[in-house]
């Protein structure tokens, strides 16, 4: 099954054909006996549980009661289309007979390991036909060398190769941006890619000047220093934002549009296994990003948006000069969906993913995937066309470091219920360093009650809270029905 040391180029269903004849299951209870049983029982309660824990990170499958090709094996690792590990429970009077295995649809160098559970102890049998007694340790070890084994094997493959090709070629269309066109031509290569424990392909540097990092960066505009940006509100919210001098920054899964949480993996991926897969992380990355959202100046004072967003025009409308982001702010115009319904930055991203897909390793388009590792950062900013009125550029805080509340010039988290959701949301300061923002204009809304009074109450109010520079205006709209 070997040709130039990569795995033959099986179709799918050939794959699946292929691992059902393999594979069959069998019940516990066709071995009946006392001893049988106590050695499955330390298998499952004893051993599983710390099998979970050492290979967390690389989401193999732990089946029980495996019948694989005649013989039974009462415990079978999995990754992807590789047995892995084979454990088999003896008799004490039993010797050890080594059957004869690989993993004959994929590649006979990538043979699976075979230990022996007996009396409470693991053996595995040597090629001289001595046995060796194992420890625990020494089990889990080997088992995470031949999962490091298949790694390399991935990563010698060629797969990369045809990463690189087709997402190079996919740039070269004439929509996408000539600057990613340029950064991809020159700094896509071998280096840039790597295979992490999971089996999927990613960027090997995700730092901030990593490739990843950078083509994003690329895809996203960010405002000029001093450009205007509005936010529209209640009175009460304008009220209490001044009173506290904190600005709200909401957590994204309480959002009225529940979809945009899913919208880049949906444009990126096309399918639910990305997340379902790294479920607990995106979890753990959703619960540390929080976002605040304005408007670009020709949405300032718009008669649509004070009726979104602005209480019905009864509101306000904050508006800030945008400053030098810092530290862990982002601060970016929203990439929106063309019309037609095709999102040509995410399609390049998907180019990553569909190489893979239509790979001719078949082990690895069937069961691995391109991670996005930089995804959890800059997902918050694309979204689908419908909302492409809105003109919206977003602040994203992503908080990396221990909340210390209550205390000056620091960040105040709380949990709160938004939507039948109970989510996280923050308070900025408004002198919080790195803040890319500086308030320095209030709109009174068009069809605000008692809009004299409140221009002079606004302006003491502003100046008694520490706000002295700050014009407050009545919006320009005299025609608010």
């Amino acid at each position: 099954m070997r040709k130039d040391n990569i795995i033959e180029d099986y179709t799918s269903n050939q794959l699946r054909i292929g691992l059902s004849m393999l594979e069959k299951k069998y019940t516990c209870t066709d071995i009946q006996s006392n001893y049988f049983n106590s050695m499955l029982k330390n298998l499952t309660s004893d051993f599983e549980p710390i099998l979970k824990e050492k290979l967390s990170k690389y989401n193999v499958e732990i089946i029980f009661c495996k019948n694989i090709n005649g013989d039974n094996y009462e415990l079978v690792i999995k990754k992807n289309s590789y047995l892995i590990a084979l454990f088999k429970v003896i008799d004490v009077n039993d010797t050890f007979e080594l059957p004869e295995l690989s993993n004959p649809l994929l590649d006979s160098s990538i043979e699976p390991l075979i230990f022996f559970f007996k009396d409470k102890d693991f053996f595995k049998k040597l090629s001289n036909n001595l046995n060796e007694k194992l420890t625990l340790e020494k089990v889990i070890n080997l088992i995470i060398n031949k999962l490091q084994e298949i790694k390399e094997k991935y990563l010698s493959s060629g797969i990369i190769s045809e990463i690189i090709a087709h997402v190079k070629e996919m740039s070269n269309i004439n929509q996408i941006n000539l600057d990613i066109q340029s950064f991809i031509q020159n700094n896509l290569n071998k280096e840039a890619i790597t295979v992490n424990d999971s089996l999927d392909f990613e960027f090997a540097d995700d730092s901030d000047d990593g490739f990843e990092n950078k083509l994003h960066e690329l895809m996203l505009k960010k405002p000029n220093i001093d450009e205007e940006v509005g936010r529209y509100m209640s009175l009460d919210s304008f009220y209490r934002t001044i009173r506290d001098r904190k600005i709200y920054f909401g957590s994204v899964i309480g959002m009225n549009d529940k979809s945009e949480t899913k919208y880049y993996a949906s444009k990126v991926y096309y399918d639910t296994a990305y997340l379902e897969k790294y479920h607990d992380l995106e979890i753990k990355n959703v619960n540390e990003s929080f976002i605040t959202s304005y408007v670009k100046s020709d949405k300032i004072d718009n008669l649509t948006l004070w009726r979104m967003y602005g209480d019905n025009g009864r509101g306000i409308c904050m508006v800030f000069k945008t400053l030098q982001e810092k530290n862990s702010f982002k601060l970016r115009e929203i990439n929106y969906c063309t019309e037609y319904g095709s999102h040509l930055v995410l399609g390049l991203l998907h180019s990553f993913v569909y190489a893979i897909k239509n790979s001719r390793f078949c082990d690895v388009r069937d069961t691995s995937t391109f991670k996005f590792n930089k995804s959890y950062v800059w997902k918050h900013f694309f979204k689908a066309k419908e909302y492409i009125d809105e003109n919206e550029v977003r602040l994203l805080y992503r908080f990396e470091k221990d909340i210390i509340k209550e205390t000056q010039n620091t960040i105040e988290m709380n949990w709160r219920v938004i939507n039948n959701i109970i989510v996280p949301s923050i308070l900025i300061p408004f002198d919080y360093e790195g803040l890319p923002l500086k308030l320095t204009k209030i709109y009174i809304g068009p069809k605000a009650i008692e809009r004299e009074t409140n221009l002079k109450q606004i302006k003491h109010f502003l100046e008694s809270q520490g706000f002295t520079d700050v014009e407050v205006c009545v919006s320009t709209i005299d025609n608010y029905r």
